[in-house]
């Protein structure tokens, strides 16, 4: 297990610390697609990608930081990985405390990853589900912010809590949060579907354009500031129609469990 000529000595103890962990599974072959290749060449260009994309990627919006990461797995061959090894990766990542990691594991979801569902033993990742487009994905433990950034299909289940942002520019799919969620849930979301078994924090909905929210627990203030649309439904006992959604709110329907309370900016009658 030698460390490439190419990678700097500030980043021998990756290679390091992933031999450690990977050396216990990973055999000195394995086949992808009917094709051998040596493990320990798959791990150091695993790792240089990684280390070439954050250096080139995280500095770009989603999209073209999604974009990078599909270019560089190419560039480097990386074969197809199962989840064993995907966790593995997530594992260094969370020791890294990287924030915009979650965007790398995300692509590496959708673009080597063959199997429509999978099992994440994550704790604290940002950005997990970025851009799914029909992965399955159940997260065994918490996320952090941004879970399920501009996903377009498939299904992220959180069995513990997210923090803010959760579905931020979501455009297709569902997100099942077990646990609870902080602020801005659902923002500038566009289609889709987001259940928080849990309760929310302030601002939920804000500047939502479509899709469908529903909290089964309580919720603070701000609910649907700047809304344009889409749906929002809150099924928790302490849900105050007139003093928790916002005067910001524009357009959309918001509910009070199946009761309609307000839409396109209006209250509706004796129902609040």
């Amino acid at each position: 297990f030698q460390r490439k000529k190419n990678v700097s000595k500030k980043n021998e103890h990756i290679f390091k610390e992933v031999k450690k962990e990977w050396r216990d599974y990973l055999e000195p072959e394995n086949k992808i697609d009917g094709e051998k290749f040596d493990t320990k060449s798959y791990i150091n260009d695993l790792l240089n990608c990684y280390k070439e994309w954050k250096e080139e990627g995280t500095n770009k919006k989603f999209q073209g930081s999604y974009q990078i990461a599909t270019r560089l797995f190419k560039k480097y061959e990386i074969p197809y990985l199962d989840e064993k090894e995907i966790n593995e990766f997530i594992r260094d990542a969370e020791t890294k405390k990287f924030r915009w990691g979650g965007r790398f594991i995300s692509a590496m979801i959708n673009e080597l990853y063959k199997d429509r569902k999978i099992y994440l033993n994550s704790n604290r990742i940002d950005f997990i589900g970025g851009c799914n487009k029909n992965k399955k994905i159940v997260v065994k433990g918490d996320c952090r912010d941004l879970t399920g950034e501009n996903m377009k299909g498939g299904e992220i289940d959180v069995e513990g809590d997210c923090r803010d942002w959760t579905g931020h520019r979501m455009k297709g799919g569902k997100i099942v949060v077990k646990g609870d969620c902080r602020n801005w849930m659902g923002y500038s979301m566009e289609g889709g579907e987001i259940v928080v078994e849990g309760d929310c924090k302030s601002l939920i909905g804000n500047y939502m354009n479509g899709g469908e929210i529903i909290v089964k627990g309580d919720c603070e203030d701000g609910i649907g500031s700047e809304m344009k649309g889409g749906k929002i439904k809150i099924y928790g006992d302490n849900f105050d129609a007139k003093k928790q959604i916002s005067e910001y709110a524009k357009k959309g329907k918001i509910y009070r469990k199946e009761v309609l309370v307000w839409k396109d900016g209006e209250f509706m009658g004796e129902e609040i």
